[in-house]
């Protein structure tokens, strides 16, 4: 028996060239709203930290969030310390209040 999908995602690592990461980023915003556009429910982004990629997630988690009505924007981070995961959760949802809470940092510890 197969079930209906809960959610549809997609997973972006958000590169960019060293020269021009303002270009990348932007990429990244305008995938979400096209993703948002074609019906996904949510896009998740991931911290990058050897190549060039978003290194921490929450400004481009509530960038996010202003750009989308009904997508969520999430995180997924592996190997951080529960301090910093519950620091960048706070400031996640702070600044994506600003326009409205929906932006949210899951994270896998």
């Amino acid at each position: 028996m197969t079930r209906p999908l809960a959610r549809l995602g997609f997973l972006h690592i958000v590169p960019f060239r060293r020269d021009a990461p303002a270009e990348g980023l932007e990429d990244a915003l305008r995938l979400f709203e096209y993703g948002e556009a074609l019906g996904f429910d949510v896009g998740w982004v991931r911290t990058r930290h050897i190549q060039y990629g978003i290194p921490s997630a929450p400004v481009f988690l509530a960038a996010a969030a202003q750009r989308t009505r009904a997508m969520l924007a999430e995180a997924l981070e592996t190997g951080k310390t529960p301090a910093v995961i519950a620091e960048r959760r706070a400031w996640a949802r702070v600044h994506a209040a600003r326009d409205r809470s929906r932006a949210v940092d899951r994270t896998a510890a």
